[in-house]
Order: structure tokens, then sequence, then C-alpha cells
């Protein structure tokens, strides 16, 4: 993938805010929200906050009814969220591999709630009123009578390994185990078995109201009890293929079949049932769960095709969250990144899945083209201003409006390999037989001036001085003095045979084989020399390097070396894994780091099996090592949509000086400068006519600097 590198360098913004840091680096990586690739498990709270759990280590939720998106970790060991439930007072349980964490309503931390070894892995938590909730563990069952804070252990003889338990508004529980079932009156204290009509294992119980109760068998049958489960009867046979049923206290019975990928409704209890949803309108491939909403809304996810909802009042279905962008263990495929100088990042994946954000990825719009349809997306380069540029197998796709429309242009590569815009303007696409070169956006192309012979050319790159350099098959380093019009062969004595990447900063050119690490050239490319980088046997995907002149590598096994970073050039490597947590389980594969992208913003994002990173230095993690006045400051509303109001109190009459900045350390706006007397003071700040994304306001007086961070939404 292209990686331009931008001459502003992040520094200048690290000068602007923090003149007293120290000179140790901080490295560590930032999550943003990117498209998940399950759906295990989704809630909706009280004010209508939507909730995915994927079975990573983020917590999706939505304050839009699912058109924007903001990722979480909860608790401070960030386990993998396996299901997320919320009760009637709007507190949220999350079942995760380290226990169950729980959230009060208006708090923003996670607390550990369940993490008694004697209950093992907790499958499902159900709730009865305000306070008592009913959980299911590895052996057995847990009440609490105190909202979740204390658990007691019940369940009858030999219940382990249970997953299936239910309440009803009076009470009475049943618990399923297999082909088991059992009832207790009592709150859990007594149990016996109960007999029931339907052969197969249970699947699913569930209750709805007072006394009604429905258990599924993995046969297809649909039973029910009026009697808090004392007596069953047979309500319907839906058939082997059937996956789930739901419903909810005054909402339709809802079945889902996974052979012939139906949805069908049942108002009369089960009795006779309507199809809602054919075939071609499901649109899911393996479903992970069916549920409804407090609207009485259908919410059904896929495990490769993201969440969706169905309305039967209007009989519509929305794509709440779009396709897999990580599904390289199943097509072969990874997507690519880019990032344009407004901070506007765009990524797009197999099968057509866009994702893109404005507001430096907290939140992100998901899509899928009407344009970029039946194409192999080769390669994503941000443009200069608000330009994108998708290449695919067939076509350039170019987008002047910041990535929202793309309007379809001739590829003149055969097998096209990268794309890149230089700083002058001009449009570059390599391919098998050479470079080609556009001055108008890409509407006519010339080929470019080439030694003879030079072919299946790829890895274009920009230095900070405009000189273009890229490797072609014959192990040579190309490189162009004048925007792409002519190449000339560098000597490149010492490269290997399978070069993959090439990246270039101040003078030096680094070239990455897969197999045997990372090449050097210290004279202009007349020669390279191996240098040592990783574990023994270390196989590297990825290659970059960003403004600052650091050195990043990717590796093809996370757990054994991961991300590393050089700040000399690469005589030596540190550990560069901060931040980074490990994809889902049910990888069949060692997860590897994809790709590196030097955004246009000046930043390095990384793709790795777990999501979309980008590299957080010393603004935010060098306020450590800042001497700080001894003053408290604030901003709020933060995050902000127009206006918010910086606040600051001092113990005693100074100096201050209130600036606020942008990600490329450029001054925005200058709130206060001059002495103020001890006491709180308030300045508003008014970001009409900025894009929306972060900001930084630095408050400085003589004894230190204090930093907060904005962040501007739509």
């Amino acid at each position: 993938m292209p990686r331009c590198i931008f001459h502003i360098r992040i520094c200048v913004l690290l000068v602007l805010l923090c003149p007293l840091v120290s000179s140790a680096q901080k490295l560590s990586w930032r999550h943003l929200d990117s498209v998940s690739r399950f759906s295990w498990s989704a809630a909706t709270d009280p004010s209508g906050t939507l909730y995915v759990a994927d079975g990573t280590p983020h917590l999706y939720h939505s304050i839009d009814d699912g058109v924007h998106w903001r990722s979480e970790i909860v608790g401070s060991f960030a386990p993998h969220v396996y299901s997320i439930t919320t009760i009637p007072t709007g507190t949220l349980f999350a079942i995760t591999s380290d226990g169950v964490y729980r959230r009060e309503t208006g708090v923003a931390s996670w607390l550990p709630t369940m993490r008694n070894p004697e209950l093992g892995i907790v499958y499902s938590i159900l709730s009865k009123g305000r306070d008592t909730l009913v959980a299911t563990h590895a052996y057995g069952v847990a009440i609490s009578l105190d909202g979740g804070f204390t658990w007691n252990r019940t369940g009858p003889p030999g219940s382990g390994g249970l997953g299936q338990v239910c309440i009803t508004t009076s009470g009475r529980m049943c618990l399923a185990r297999a082909d088991s079932l059992f009832r207790s009156n009592d709150g859990g204290a007594t149990w016996r078995g109960i007999h029931t009509p339907a052969a197969g294992y249970i699947r699913k119980i569930w209750s709805i109201g007072e006394d009604t109760m429905y258990l599924f068998t993995t046969e297809g049958y649909l039973c029910q009890s009026s009697d808090g489960g004392e007596s069953w009867s047979m309500a319907a046979s839906l058939g082997g293929w059937t996956t789930s049923v739901v419903s909810h206290p005054g909402t339709p019975l809802f079945a889902l079949s996974d052979r012939d990928s139906t949805l069908m409704q049942s108002t009369d209890g089960g009795r006779t049932w309507i199809l809602v949803l054919r075939q071609d309108q499901v649109g899911f491939s393996s479903l992970n769960f069916l549920d409804v909403d407090p609207a009485g809304r259908v919410l059904y996810g896929d495990r490769y095709d993201g969440l969706f909802r169905f309305d039967p009042a209007n009989a519509t279905r929305t794509h709440v969250r779009g396709r897999s962008l990580y599904p390289r263990v199943f097509r072969g495929v990874w997507p690519e990144l880019a990032v344009n100088a407004r901070g506007t990042m765009v990524t797009w994946g197999p099968l057509d899945a866009s994702g893109r954000s404005v507001d430096d990825g907290y939140t992100w719009r998901y899509s899928e083209s009407e344009v970029i349809s039946n194409f192999s997306v080769i390669d994503i380069s941000a443009g200069h201003n608000a330009s994108f540029y998708v290449l695919t197998t067939d076509s350039l796709f170019t987008s002047t409006d910041d990535g929202l429309t793309y309007t379809a242009r001739p590829v003149p590569a055969s097998h096209p390999s990268s794309c890149i815009q230089t700083r002058v303007g001009s449009l570059l696409i390599s391919g098998l037989h050479g470079v080609y070169h556009s001055s108008d956006d890409g509407v006519n192309w010339t080929k470019s001036n080439a030694p003879s012979g030079v072919g299946d050319v790829r890895s274009l790159q920009e230095d900070e001085s405009g000189n273009l350099f890229a490797l072609s098959r014959q192990k040579f380093v190309i490189v162009s003095t004048d925007d792409g019009s002519h190449w000339r062969e560098l000597p490149s004595v010492g490269l290997p045979d399978h070069c993959s990447q090439l990246a270039v900063a101040q003078g030096t050119i680094y070239v990455l084989d897969v197999s045997n690490g990372v090449y050097r050239s210290k004279d202009g490319g007349a020669t390279f020399l191996q240098i040592p980088a990783g574990s023994r046997n270390a196989h590297f995907s990825c290659l970059a390097v960003d403004a600052a002149g650091r050195v990043y590598l990717g590796a093809e096994d996370i757990h054994r070396d991961g991300i590393l970073y050089s700040t000399n050039n690469g005589d030596s490597w540190q550990d560069g894994n901060t931040g980074i947590v490990s994809p889902e389980q049910g990888f069949d594969y060692e997860p590897v780091v994809r790709d590196f992208e030097l955004g246009r913003d000046g930043r390095m994002y990384a793709l790795v099996d777990s999501g979309i990173y980008r590299m957080e230095e010393t603004v935010l993690h060098a306020l450590d090592d800042v001497h700080k006045p001894d003053m408290a400051a604030t901003a709020r509303p933060n995050p902000f949509q127009t206006t918010t109001t910086v606040t600051w109190t001092l113990e005693r009459k100074q100096h201050v000086d209130v600036q606020v900045f942008d990600l490329l350390g450029r001054r925005v706006a200058s709130l206060a400068s001059g002495m103020f007397a001890a006491g709180t003071h308030s300045m508003p700040f008014t970001g009409s006519g900025l894009p929306q994304g972060s900001y930084f306001v630095r408050i400085g007086t003589g004894t230190g600097v204090t930093v907060l961070r904005l962040l501007r939404v739509p």
C-alpha cells in the first residue's frame, strides 16, 4: 500500500503543546472502531442505546439506532466480551472471559461483579424485577438478590454445564440441561424434574409474563407452559432446521430457519405461522443470535454479515452493522485503509463493505457501495484535501467530496498494484508493465519512461523531498525526480529475490523481504545490507516509516513478535505492541499484523486482525512527563458540536495563555492571554467552520502546561 510521506511532522505539535516533555518517547496504539466480523449478542438499554458484543475485547454501542458506532474496552485487562444484557434499572452486565462486569446507568466505568472461581464460566444472566438476578454458569445456577453484587450458588444435583434458565415475574424458575428440565418454586432452594413432550435437546427456554414459558428443541419442536413450567404442551413443529425462536411480552413469536433462510412470525402462540422475510430478504449466512428489542423489532446477528434488524410494523429490514472487514480466514483477503489531510478515514474490505469516519475514529458510518461492486479492491490512497482513490482490478474510483461519492475511471495498467497522488497533484498507478501517469485526476493516462525491461512495479512511495520510489521485479529500486514522468534504476546491490514492500525517509531506503527481513540502504540505493530484527526465523508482513523517521515492522505472528519499531534507522528495535489486543477466539491461524498506513494527517495506522489501530504518541501519553501547574481545567461539553466552554481555576494571580491547536500543530484559536486573578475563569470555544475531529487546548502558566483534548462531532 502506498505510504505518502507527509512532510509536516507531528513533532511540531509536540513543541507547541508540550514544551517541557522529556526526551523519552512513549508509544502506544489506540483501537479505532471497525466493522465486526461477528455479532454474538445484542441488548438495548432503557435509553435506547444499542449494544453489540462480538467475542472480541471491544464492546460496541450506538445511540442513533445503529447509524454510528463507538467501541470501548470492558475492564482493565481487556477481556473478550461474549454477551451483553441489561436489566430494568438500566444496569448493564457484560459476560467476558474474565467473569461478569457491571455498569450502572450514567457511569462510565465497568466493575467486576462475578469473578468467583467456584462458579466457573458464566453463560447467561436474567433478571426478575429490579434486584433479583439469575445466572447460569459452568457448575449450575447462581442467584443474586441485591442487583448482582453478591451471588449464591444453587441448582439441582448434577446440573453442571447448564446454559439455559428462565424465570417468570412470579418467581418460578425452570432450568434446562440437554434433554432434562428442572423446576423451582422457592427461589432456587429446591428443584424437581419435569417431563416435556418434545424430542431432542432443549436449545432455548424463556418466559413471558407471569407464568407463560416456551422451550424450543433441536428437533424443531416448540412447547408451551401456562403454569410456570409445571406442565407442557406441544405448540408447533417447525422442523429441525429452525435455528431459533424468540418473543418478548406483547410481541409475536419469531422463528428463523437455517435451511431456507426465512423469518417467520406467529401471533397465536405458535399454532400458525406466516412468512415475513423470504430467503433473498433475510440476508444472513450463519446465524449467531435472535432477539427482540423493547420496540418489538427483531434483531438477528450473523457471523459473516453483521447485525440486522426487522421492523414488523412496516415490514422493513435494516443492515445495522456492516459486513466484515476482517474475513481473511474465510475469503483470503483483507481490508485497505487511507486517511486524508482532514483526518477523514476510509476503509474498504471485501464484498464492497466500506467504513468512513470523520471524528478521529470514534464513530464510523458503514455502507455497501452502489458504485464499487463486483471488483476486488487492491489499494486505497488519500489525495490532497478531500480526495480519495480506490484502486480495483479494473477501475480507479475517485472521490473529491471526502469519500462520500465515487466516480469510475479507467485503469491503464494490467494487474495494477498501487496508486498514489504526488504532492504536485499527479496520479500514478503501478502495474505489470510499469508506471502510468495522469495529470488530470485519472481521466487520461500516459506510460512513464522507464529503463527497458522494467516491469511488475509495485509499492509506490514518495519521500519528503518529492522524489518517487518503487520496486521492480528485477530486484531493482527505481526512482523518479520529475513527478513520475521518467524513471531510472538504482544499482540495488544486495537486494534479495522476493522483495514485497519499500519505504523511504530521511535519505534511507528500506526494503522488506517476507522471509529474510529488512534490508537498508544509506547510499541512495547503491547497496543494501540486511539488518537484524525480531526473533529467530521471524516472518514479517509489512513495513513503514513515519514522518519522524521511525521504522515499523509488522510480523505474521503477533503473539511472538507483533509490531516492532526503531528510532535509530533500524540499528535496534523495540516492542511496539502496547495497546494491541488479541483477536476474537476461534481463529484457526496465527493472527497477523496486516499492514501499516501513514495517513496524510501525519500519523501511523496499523491494520491487525483485531481491528484498526492508530499510534498515539506523546500528545496524550507525554502529559505524564509535563510539569503541570497547580490548577484544575475542564472543557464541557466534550465531545461538542458547535461550542464548548473551557474552564480553569487558579490558586493565585498569574499570567495565563490559552490556545487551541489542530492535530497538525496549527493554531486555530486564541482564547485568552494575560493576567488572571485567583479563582475560576471560563472562555467559550466555537468550532464553527472547523472540520470535525480532535483538537487540543493548551493552557500555559508560569509554572507549567495543561493540555485538554476536545472532540468535535456532527
